[in-house]
């Protein structure tokens, strides 16, 4: 069995490094899922990528994606619902998307005063931020940090990471392997996520061309620093001091960020808004896309009253 499995090992490593790239067939009626052009700003001397859409006039809302994704990844379902309501800011993550890379480790704070930074460069003084699962993180930490930028939080399917040492070793063991398999060919978890993401209805199947670019197109280092640093973050000591209102998004089935973890953050946070999204895992923001667009809506139009 070792040497069956060696051999086998062995045989993958010549066929990546010496082979093909393999595509998969895709249909004839392939098309983008959203055309929403975007540009291009400066935090420094770092160039960020901005998907903006709806009203001028409308309440400003800044979307945080997370670990992997980027703005039409993530949101391509849930913009168009959105901007019916709001003038919505989309970021591309240091590392993510079209946005410029940067080689080294990065701390959840250093993405975080990028989008503080963003804010400011598109001009929008202290809106409702909804950050997801590795955005979520960011947006803990961004109104930590830079309390004044966020008039209200929107968190879904994130935590406030304080994880046991037997879970950080657990995950660090799989992410150490997984960039390792990165290194060498992106196509293996491009498959598994592209299969995966239509199998559950979070792209149609038009779109599958679409999504297999995306998902291949990202650093194979940069992509698992991101993962690290997610790993890193621990707000428990100050996110109850959080003064902004906050709606926390729980998907119950989550099988990435434990829903237990989920509700530590809320019971952890001062007054929240809680929704359960029954039945939904992580990718809810592309399978639940209208409850968490409505729950959004009814939140922001709560606040507004109030001030």
């Amino acid at each position: 069995m070792t040497k069956l499995l060696r051999r086998l090992g062995l045989g993958w490593l010549a066929w990546r490094l010496l082979g093909p790239e393999p595509v998969p067939a895709f249909s004839a009626d392939q098309v983008h899922p959203m055309r929403i052009s975007g540009r291009s700003v400066f935090v420094g001397d770092r160039e960020f990528f901005v998907r903006e859409s709806g009203l001028e006039s409308d309440p400003p809302l800044v979307l945080v994606h997370g670990w992997g994704d980027h703005t039409q990844i993530l949101w391509h379902r849930l913009i168009p619902l959105l901007e019916k309501s709001f003038r919505v800011i989309a970021i591309d993550l240091r590392n993510h998307g079209r946005s410029a890379t940067d080689r080294g480790r990065i701390q959840i704070a250093n993405l975080a005063d990028d989008v503080a930074g963003i804010m400011d460069a598109v001009g929008v003084g202290s809106p409702v931020v909804f950050g997801y699962s590795l955005g979520g993180m960011i947006v803990q930490e961004l109104a930590h940090r830079h309390p004044a930028k966020v008039s209200a939080a929107v968190l879904g399917g994130t935590s406030a990471g304080n994880l046991s040492l037997g879970e950080r070793l657990a995950a660090s063991l799989l992410w150490f392997s997984g960039r390792a398999v990165d290194r060498v060919s992106r196509v293996e978890f491009t498959a598994v996520k592209h299969a995966y993401l239509l199998k559950q209805g979070g792209v149609a199947g038009r779109h599958s061309r679409w999504l297999w670019n995306e998902l291949m197109d990202r650093d194979p280092v940069l992509y698992w620093e991101a993962g690290f640093a997610a790993l890193r973050f621990d707000s428990t000591e100050w996110v109850k001091r959080l003064p902004m209102p906050s709606l926390v998004l729980i998907p119950t089935e989550d099988q990435l960020i434990r829903p237990s973890a989920q509700y530590d953050l809320a019971a952890r946070l001062a007054n929240p808004e809680l929704l359960e999204l029954s039945g939904a895992r992580h990718e809810a923001p592309i399978t639940h896309a209208a409850e968490i667009a409505e729950a959004i809506q009814h939140f922001t139009e709560k606040q507004l009253t109030t001030e």
